[in-house]
């Protein structure tokens, strides 16, 4: 064996059992050379296993278990490299918060072993549905977070509602039922990302009041000025007095930020405010004599909308009139 060599040549020339020549020198110089070599080359070997071993611990710490896609430790990795890459190349960053509808009752229905089926399922699905640059996450439960860098909200928008079709057409789990509400929020540079997080939670909860299986985006304010709304084939129902009346109020939405510019907000609001109610009730005579199967839920959500309204309309006023005071 050569590992040991030098040492036992050594220490028989110690004791005197060997002599001490040329020949027993080159012996203990080259058994000591391939001693080095042997140990350097065992130094290597392990070092090579560490960073393998580390590469599979880093990707199982990363990786949700259930679903085999990223989990929420990957976020707390990488969030700030993805900040300071979209804040760099003055790219955009906005994400997708969406969760499944209803999903509680497949767990109590159907046992949560269908449950995890259906994670897997999903997950998996919109995996393969995501561009290169996003990020799918499991969030927690049945509620995932998709980063999109160098996305707007449009966009963003866009895609959340590929996924959701995408969702409610597949077969998840022999043909079980499955919807997903999707909430949309686009950082901004400079704010704390647990504001962003904040908004794509309060569009996921609008999202689900407004009746679920929809896409709904929550805007800071400061973006508002520069949103642009223009009528999409997505908007229209088919009835050609309700979309007309759709591209009529559509049309108000866009001179807001105009009339912010102007100091005509207040006023622009009000008319908008008027015109919407005008449709809710036209809209609903329509309905209800096409004896449309969801005409109570829709002339509820109505009813919201327009209190909501009157509720933010009151609470613009209140906070203009505290300022001039």
């Amino acid at each position: 064996m050569v590992l040991g060599t030098a040492e036992i040549l050594y220490t028989l020339q110690q004791v005197g059992l060997i002599a001490t020549n040329k020949i027993t020198q080159y012996g203990f110089t080259y058994a000591l050379t391939v001693e080095a070599i042997f140990f350097t080359l065992g130094i290597l070997d392990r070092l090579k296993e560490l960073r393998e071993n580390n590469q599979i611990y880093y990707e199982i710490s990363i990786t949700d278990k259930l679903t085999k896609i990223h989990n929420r430790h990957y976020l707390d990795i990488n969030i700030e490299r993805i900040m300071e890459f979209c804040r760099r190349y003055e790219f955009p960053l906005t994400m997708l918060m969406f969760d499944i509808d209803h999903f509680k009752n497949v767990n109590d229905q159907h046992g949560h072993d269908v449950g995890d089926i259906v994670l897997k399922n999903l997950a998996q699905t919109i995996n393969k549905a995501t561009r290169q640059n996003d990020i799918l996450i499991r969030w927690g439960g049945e509620e995932f977070l998709v980063l999109m860098p160098k996305t707007d909200i449009p966009h963003a928008v866009k895609y959340g509602e590929k996924i959701r079709c995408l969702v409610e057409e597949s077969d998840l789990y022999k043909a079980l039922p499955i919807t997903i509400s999707v909430g949309v929020a686009k950082w901004s540079v400079g704010e704390p990302l647990e504001r962003t997080f904040k908004r794509a939670d309060q569009a996921l909860y609008l999202a689900k009041k407004q009746g679920r299986n929809r896409v709904v985006a929550v805007y800071e304010h400061d973006e508002l000025s520069s949103m642009s709304v223009d009528w999409s084939d997505m908007f229209e129902c088919g009835h050609p007095v309700i979309d007309k009346e759709h591209k009529k109020l559509l049309d108000l939405v866009k001179q807001l930020p105009q009339a912010q510019s102007d100091g005509t907000f207040l006023e622009n609001l009000d008319i908008l405010v008027k015109e919407i109610s005008a449709h809710f009730r036209s809209e609903e005579e329509i309905l209800s004599g096409l004896s449309y199967k969801d005409y109570v839920f829709h002339k509820d959500i109505h009813s919201e909308i327009e209190a909501s309204a009157l509720r933010l309309i009151d609470r613009y006023k209140k906070g203009r009139s505290q300022k001039k005071n």
